[in-house]
Formats: structure tokens, sequence, C-alpha cells
């Protein structure tokens, strides 16, 4: 199956799944309004019959598909090919996670970042492969990033050097948002404020600073009478 017959069927697929559910919508609105307004009902009941006509011309979707691995919609086997359709039924997750594996590495050494993806991910002990990515995209920002500040090091050029660094400085940026967002993800997304309070009695005083006694400084929040 070549990549352009490939598509059309997907989109064909995307067509009668949108028009079978656009009809399971309109024939559960067509129940509720039926005894309010028996014309209303009629007219989504007939616009729902004809987007199941639709959905049935395509030919593809006998039926609403079933959820895979990972939640997603399994496709007919004429959209996604037997192997795809297969993984995902199977509920084999090590062979998935095995397929997943071997594309990011193969993305990750496209970028020329894979040995300091790999080394990041063991330094932080990536938990899931939602953390690999995220590790995997810090890396390769970073190692761009050095790539161009390295360049603008050596170019003579003012402009140009101002506009290498400046490159450089959001690649840097785009890889430590990565690294937050893994931490935002380890997290939730929480933040720790520490608040102290300083309780001060009637006829004392709170001093805030370094307080100069018998030749010693003193902790900041000590209290000493008037």
């Amino acid at each position: 199956m070549d990549e352009q017959q490939s598509n059309r069927r997907v989109s064909k697929f995307a067509q009668a799944a949108q028009a079978k559910l656009c009809a399971a919508s309109n024939r559960e609105y067509a129940a509720a309004v039926a005894k309010s307004d028996p014309d209303a009902a009629y007219r989504w009941s007939a616009k729902a019959h004809d987007q199941e006509q639709e959905a049935a011309s395509v030919s593809l979707l006998v039926e609403m598909p079933t959820l895979g691995i990972g939640g997603d919609l399994v496709p007919p086997e004429a959209v996604i090919g037997s192997y795809a359709a297969g993984l995902l039924k199977s509920g084999n997750v090590t062979a998935l996670h095995t397929e997943a594996a071997c594309e990011r590495i193969r993305l990750a050494q496209d970028t020329q970042s894979f040995e300091l993806g790999a080394d990041a991910a063991e330094a932080v002990k990536a938990r899931d492969s939602i953390e690999q990515w995220l590790i995997y995209q810090a890396a390769a920002f970073h190692k761009h990033a050095m790539q161009y500040l390295a360049r603008a090091g050596d170019e003579a050029n003012t402009i140009e050097r101002c506009r290498l660094a400046n490159t450089a400085a959001r690649l840097a940026g785009v890889s430590q948002e990565a690294i937050l967002t893994l931490q935002r993800k380890r997290t939730g997304g929480k933040q720790t404020v520490l608040v102290q309070h300083v309780s001060v009695n009637e006829g004392a005083q709170a001093v805030i600073g370094s307080v100069q006694t018998g030749g010693k400084i003193g902790k900041a929040g000590g209290k000493g009478r008037k």
C-alpha cells in the first residue's frame, strides 16, 4: 500500500467515524426532545439517519472501532495495516514499548543527540515514555544551542554573531522548558511556599537583621525588651 493510498483510506475512516459519532449524538438529542418538540425530534432523527448512511457508504467502518493499548481507537486493518492493528489489539505492551523505544532512539540519532539524551534519562531516572520524550527533546535542543554558541564565538561579523547567539539562547530556553515540564509532571505543578511567623508579645519588639549583643552577632528574628 503506497503512502497516498494509505492517506486516502485514513481520511475516509476519519470521515466515517465522525459521521457515526454525530449520528449517535443527534439520535440522543432527538430522544430527549421527543415529547416536548416532536417536529424537532423528527428532523434530528432524519439527520442522524443521513449521517449513518454516509458512514455506511464509506464501507470501511461497520461498527465503532474498539479501544486498544493506550486508549487509542483501533482502525480497520485496511486503514493502518495488519501489523499496526494487531499490535494495538493484542494488549502486548512490551512489544509496543519496544517499537516505541526503537523509534525514539532513531529520532535521537537523527538529531545527533542520542548519547546526551540517554545519559540525561539515566541521570534523572526517567519513569515512563513521556519523561523520556522530554529528556531527549531537552538534550537535542541543548546540543544545537551549544553548536550555535560555538559558531557565534568564531564569527567575526557582529550582526551575525548576535543572530547566532540569540538563536542559541532560544534553543537553550526550549531545552530548559522541557526540563521544567518534566519537573511539573513529577510534582503535579505544585509549589511549596515556606511562611515563617514571628510572634511578638506586648512590651517586646521583633528585630529583623543582625543584632550586636556583647560583641557577638545574634540571629535575625530575636526579641529584645524596650
